[in-house]
């Protein structure tokens, strides 16, 4: 069996890397099961990002603020060379730090790392699959506001049998850029055309219908433990399963965008992973 991941640094990086494979047969479709653009102008929107994508999921953001689903950091005043006002005492007795100014409160939370699996069965259509990128671009941003985020993207795909082919790609989060963050997470064209030529590059087969990695539901224990182990994650870090057919786009929680999020906030945005 062969088991085949590369890391790369960035989604453009990723981008750079599969120009140099030839194209798989539908690199050059618009259908809307792709995203309806083709191949090479979802390696210009790496890039450029999608405005659209980003605006939804800063609708999203701010109704889970606004809920009180999850708390920001709490701001506290503390001394800087640099401020809004000075403290007397400190000006008085020649203090370098005499000015006060706004801080967040450090957060106690250790740094988390989040893998988020875009791959999709062919049965989810392409609003499903903006919906489901969003809320995990959403989490990563929710997150980030209590504890220090690492975010990955991932495709469990592979040949059906003996050979799994999953890249894995860093996304920046300091800062975020929110606009290309949205594109890689919730596009279909980064997904089924982009990981598509990387995996029919892997598998040696241009017609490469993308079987899951493993032969099957990225959820089943076995199934995801390999997973996990392939792509480098740890028992503490957070792993987004690929949307199996078996499931809802958003695993177990079906197709509920809510209950998930509201499930993954309160599970690693208070503390119980460590």
């Amino acid at each position: 069996m062969k088991e085949i991941t590369h890391t790369f640094d960035s989604a453009v990086h990723f981008a750079e890397e599969i120009k140099k494979y030839r194209k798989n047969s539908e690199w050059d479709s618009t259908r809307s099961f792709q995203g309806g653009i083709t191949g090479d102008q979802a390696i210009e929107k790496v890039t450029s990002g999608d405005h659209d994508l980003r605006k939804r999921t800063e609708i999203l953001i701010d109704s889970f603020l606004d809920s009180n689903t999850i708390a920001l950091p709490e701001r506290i005043w503390e001394l800087s060379p640099s401020g809004y006002f000075p403290c007397v005492p400190a000006v008085l007795s020649g203090e370098p730090e005499n000015m006060f100014r706004v801080s967040k409160k450090s957060s106690t939370l250790s740094p988390l790392k989040i893998f988020c699996g875009i791959a999709a069965s062919a049965s989810f259509e392409k609003s499903q699959i903006e919906e489901k990128g969003i809320a995990c671009a959403a989490l990563a941003v929710a997150l980030s506001s209590v504890r220090p985020v690492e975010l990955f993207v991932h495709a469990e795909w592979g040949n059906g049998y003996d050979i799994q082919t999953i890249p894995v790609i860093r996304i920046e989060t300091s800062p975020l850029d929110l606009t290309a963050a949205a594109f890689v997470l919730a596009h279909p064209a980064f997904l089924r055309t982009m990981t598509f030529r990387y995996c029919c590059h892997w598998v040696n087969d241009p017609h490469c219908s993308m079987p899951w990695a493993y032969g099957g539901d990225p959820l089943e224990p076995e199934r995801s433990k390999k997973i996990r182990n392939l792509i480098g994650a740890t028992e503490n870090d957070l792993v987004i399963h690929g949307a199996y057919s078996g499931h809802g786009i958003f695993g177990y929680h079906g197709n509920d965008s809510t209950s998930w999020l509201r499930e993954q906030i309160a599970k690693y945005g208070n503390g119980e992973i460590e």
